[in-house]
């Protein structure tokens, strides 16, 4: 009976962020969330016609400040909106916050202003009222259970927005620079590797965008210093920001690397005949592998996965995406003689292996020079 009793002992005092303990699926979340579970954020409202005349006064008679504190007395649950930054409400949030402190902290409120708000005033008043510089949104932990695999999951449910990673990456990705730089300048926090990373990713999709791409990894438009967080060491700061494994939601969650998407944007263009986008990402690829980005990195699923039995499912790789396309044998022997194995990885009762990569669904002209010993 007492190991029973210590048992729930330890479970009841369990607090939120002592059970989210997992790997972070990209950043660490980056605030103490032990004292904020569900339904702390946002307070439910004492009844349904509290709710419904709060919301009534904020949309008829905003600036009604009294009006609306009446309500919140009277037990009308506090929130904050995008469209309180964007109509620069500060008495009326300074009130919500003033009724529960947490709102503004454990929101996305400052990554809205990151990414909308020229206004630097709006960023002051909400780190002044709790929001962090460092609260990684789209937050996900990776957990890994014997049953199932990998799962990911996400143990907060404030942190659901469409934003993602810290405010100054939002900043960045949105082109934000006054506010960049007065976060940097002011705060001292820079952009993450991760995020700066995702923002290479995601304007791999987007042709116009492939020479800005090349400008950047050369180092225009300060973006060295920005990888650096202006403390030198380019070659490690881009190796790091180049392999780091970013978290994709397609038909699951999973890593990806920037590297074999590249690849394959240039093995597409190659294969449709496309000689100048080839050119770009041909020039975007090397450049990458020059400045760090490692040959040998894999694909990965991070999501609900039955492990199965002979799984016949291979992770992507640099090389693995590369001899999916016909005319790609320069880069393929460009990767092998930076070390890309010739094998890929998968997944089999939940443990990864390996097993060679002729026995994938790649081209017969790879596969050919596989077997003659020519790669």
């Amino acid at each position: 009976m007492r190991k029973i009793f210590l048992l729930l002992l330890a479970l009841v005092c369990l607090t939120p962020c002592m059970i989210a303990q997992n790997q972070p699926l990209s950043l660490p979340l980056g605030v103490d969330a032990s004292s904020v579970g569900k339904g702390k954020i946002r307070q439910p409202d004492k009844s349904e016609d509290l709710k419904r005349f709060l919301e009534k006064t904020l949309k008829e008679e905003p600036d009604n400040l009294e009006k609306i504190d009446k309500w919140l007395n009277a037990g009308a649950a506090a929130f904050v909106t995008y469209e309180m930054i964007d109509n620069k409400q500060y008495a009326l949030m300074d009130l919500m916050h003033k009724h529960n402190p947490n709102l503004i902290r454990y929101s996305q409120m400052i990554h809205h202003a990151c990414a909308t708000c020229s206004d630097t005033a709006m960023i002051d008043f909400l780190i002044a009222h709790g929001a962090s510089l460092d609260l990684c949104a789209g937050y996900y932990e990776r957990q890994h259970d014997s049953g199932y695999g990998e799962l990911a999951r996400q143990p907060y449910f404030w942190d659901v927005d469409r934003y993602y990673y810290t405010p100054q990456d939002v900043a960045y990705r949105q082109g934000n620079k006054t506010i960049l730089n007065y976060i940097i300048r002011k705060y001292g926090k820079y952009p993450t590797a991760v995020g700066l990373a995702d923002y290479i990713l995601k304007n791999l999709a987007n042709d116009k965008k492939t020479e800005r791409l090349i400008g950047l990894l050369n180092g225009e438009d300060s973006f060295y210093d920005l990888v650096t967080k202006g403390k030198g060491n380019t070659s490690q700061a881009l190796a790091e920001m180049l392999n780091a494994p970013l978290p994709a939601s397609f038909r699951e969650i999973s890593y990806c690397h920037i590297l074999c998407r590249a690849i394959e944007r240039l093995g597409t263009y190659r294969n449709n005949g496309n000689a100048e986008k080839a050119a770009q990402y041909e020039r975007l690829v090397r450049l990458m592998i020059d400045k760090g980005a490692r040959v040998d990195v894999t694909d990965e699923i991070v999501s609900v996965y039955i492990c199965p039995r002979n799984n016949s499912r291979s992770f992507n790789s640099p090389i693995f995406a590369a001899m999916r396309y016909h005319n790609m044998m320069d880069i393929v022997k460009l990767l092998r003689s930076k070390g890309a194995p010739l094998k890929v990885q998968y997944k089999n009762y939940c443990e990864l292996k390996w097993r060679p990569i002729e026995g994938e669904a790649i081209l017969d002209e790879y596969k050919e020079a596989i077997i003659l010993g020519e790669l």
